[in-house]
């Protein structure tokens, strides 16, 4: 509607033109500007269901808190205390993931200095192979200057992960995974039905 059609209209006319135009206005607060505001106060869910399919893969196992805590007493049984490997790959995970979101750089810096005095110092508590270790140790030197970056753990997380998969195909023939499997397929069919009767959101 343009304004020449305003001003040439006579007065009935106008009333349905003004009408139309506050009804477009209200259509573009709700469509535009709320959605907008709302961002700004509501923190939304990035959360997923846990299905027994992501059981399968060692990463999205691990981001389950149930999964890991399982993982975690099988990797303590076992000698050699492979479960620092966990803890190490935990704690560069969690190093990079909050060099992702910005934070603080001296917490960025303090959590870098604690991954490397208590697995790549004097003590090799990982049981890391020497050649790796002097690598890992070659580029945590950049610590020494009050420098870090996301990278510098990356061999380690690596050589972890291997070690980790290596171990966890042997979790899966166990009868603790069994067991774990079977309380996600009931909790997954659970929760399938419950959506389909509309008694939760599918997301």
């Amino acid at each position: 509607i343009c304004t020449f059609e305003i001003a040439s209209s006579n007065m009935d006319k106008k009333v349905y033109i003004y009408i139309s135009l506050a009804v477009c206005y209200l259509f573009l607060i709700i469509n535009a500007i709320i959605p907008i505001l709302i961002s700004y106060s509501y923190k939304f869910s990035t959360s997923y269901f846990f299905t027994p399919k992501l059981m399968e893969n060692l990463y999205l196992f691990l981001s389950n808190e149930t999964c890991y805590i399982k993982f975690k007493s099988y990797l303590r049984r076992i000698n050699g205390n492979p479960s620092l490997l966990l803890k190490l790959y935990s704690d560069i995970m969690s190093y990079k993931l909050g060099y992702k979101l910005e934070l603080n750089n001296e917490l960025g810096f303090a959590e870098a200095l604690n991954i490397k005095n208590e697995f790549f110092g004097n003590n090799n508590k990982a049981n890391i192979p020497d050649n790796l270790l002097e690598k890992i140790k070659n580029d945590c030197k950049s610590l020494d200057n009050n420098s870090f970056d996301k990278d510098m753990f990356d061999e380690a997380l690596k050589y972890c992960y291997s070690e980790l998969q290596n171990l966890f195909e042997d979790f899966k023939r166990t009868e603790g995974f069994k067991n774990l499997q079977k309380e996600f397929y009931l909790t997954s069919y659970i929760h399938s039905k419950m959506c389909n009767v509309g008694l939760i959101n599918k997301f």
